[in-house]
């Protein structure tokens, strides 16, 4: 009977040990700089995570560029861009993280947070030669009809708390329909003349419109994997198609203000 007692001793310590184990920060790497890049280039920067841990709830990304540029990043922060400047140097480029973990523990809610911080550096070269801007054919290529349709279906992964609720919620859908549409209205009368001013412009005035933006960051998470693939693929990379894209979105969350 010791004997069993002394086994189930063992095994109830464990199992505390296991239950109080601290979540770990993933492995933070940056992409976009393994080769140098050319004077009068654009350098895209992008988050990569080794793994998506366990009981993560939010992540927030914070970047610092070394000597000091005008930079743009996307609405959750995972991607930067900045120009090359017009002389070969060295760019230091640290990105701070911080994960916010969440886990229960029967009634009782942990909540942590784990920080991380990368570091690399950024060759600009002249000798490399920036690769030429496609000449552009008789028209854009159209925007993805889907997109009215995806903004609405994203709302549904807007966190809801107590003191966020579900009207709360499509109040401030409603307020970002209004500043996705502004920003469209913007671009067409010419005031927005390229890609950077419009990510820029649009980022402001969306923090203006809502506060409770940690709540949305899983929409604007779905948001930037979209644009991110869109510009890849040129759906959505000259300014008319922006502004044909702000206004599905806008659209889409009109829709899920109702």
């Amino acid at each position: 009977m010791k004997i069993f007692a002394s086994l189930w001793s063992v095994v109830a310590i464990a199992t505390l040990a296991l239950a109080q184990e601290k979540p770990t920060a993933p492995k933070v790497s940056i992409e976009g700089a393994d080769k140098p890049i050319g004077i009068g280039d654009i350098v895209v920067l992008s988050v990569k995570l080794d793994s998506q841990p366990k009981d993560l709830s939010t992540v927030s990304y914070s970047w610092t560029i070394l000597p000091a540029k005008n930079i743009e990043t996307w609405p959750d922060g995972t991607k930067v861009l900045f120009g090359t400047g017009v002389k070969p140097q060295k760019i230091t480029v640290i990105l701070n993280a911080a994960f916010v973990f969440t886990a229960k523990q029967g009634d009782k809610t942990d909540v942590s947070l784990k920080t991380t911080t990368t570091v690399i550096e950024v060759t600009i070269d002249d000798s490399v030669t920036p690769i030429p801007t496609p000449t552009p054919g008789p028209g854009p290529k159209p925007v993805i009809p889907s997109l009215t349709t995806a903004a609405k279906e994203w709302v549904t992964l807007v966190k809801k708390t107590p003191k966020y609720t579900d009207s709360e919620v499509k109040i401030d859908a409603e307020k970002l329909a209004e500043s996705f549409s502004s920003i469209a209205a913007a671009i067409a009368a010419g005031t927005l003349k390229d890609q950077n001013a419009i990510l820029k412009a649009t980022k402001e005035s969306n923090d203006s419109a809502i506060s409770n933006r940690e709540e949305w960051l899983p929409w604007f998470k779905k948001l930037s994997d979209h644009l991110s693939a869109a510009n890849k693929d040129g759906t959505i990379k000259s300014t008319s198609q922006y502004a044909t894209a702000w206004r599905e979105i806008s659209t889409g969350l009109t829709n899920a203000s109702k």
